[in-house]
């Protein structure tokens, strides 16, 4: 489980997080995505970011990206090493992840004692370690 803990939770914060996944894996030939739809995972920064690093951005194609359906249809069309599957509308039971953070609140927000927010950022960042050393196994 690989996470990090931001501000607010932006355009170029997820960006990050692909960016650091990928590093983490430069031996991976593919990267599939599964995601809601939620707004930060569709962007024109997300989508110049696995079209650069694939190697398959093409100078001016933010012209052609400008609304969400244009960009939904690079990310599921794949490009070198990423492809996206975006799960069904009103669909977010069936992503592994909003289940995994429900998990986290469970186990580290909801009866939490934090002094800052940086005790919680650590906090969080610690349960991560835990899970990874204790309970993520293939």
């Amino acid at each position: 489980m690989f996470g990090s803990v931001t501000a607010r939770r932006g355009r170029w914060d997820f960006v990050r997080h692909l960016r650091d996944v990928v590093e983490q894996f430069p031996h991976v030939k593919k990267f599939p995505g599964v995601m809601d739809n939620r707004n930060t995972h569709g962007t024109l920064e997300r989508c110049r970011y696995l079209a650069f690093e694939s190697g398959c951005w093409v100078k001016g194609q933010e012209k052609r990206l400008r609304t969400g359906k244009q960009r939904r249809a690079l990310l599921t069309a794949g490009c070198g090493r990423h492809v996206v599957h975006f799960t069904p509308k009103h669909g977010r039971w069936l992503n592994q992840i909003e289940i995994g953070f429900g998990v986290r609140s469970r186990r580290v927000l909801r009866r939490g004692d934090f002094t800052s927010v940086a005790d919680l950022a650590k906090k969080i960042m610690a349960y991560i370690a835990h899970y990874n050393a204790h309970f993520a196994h293939p």
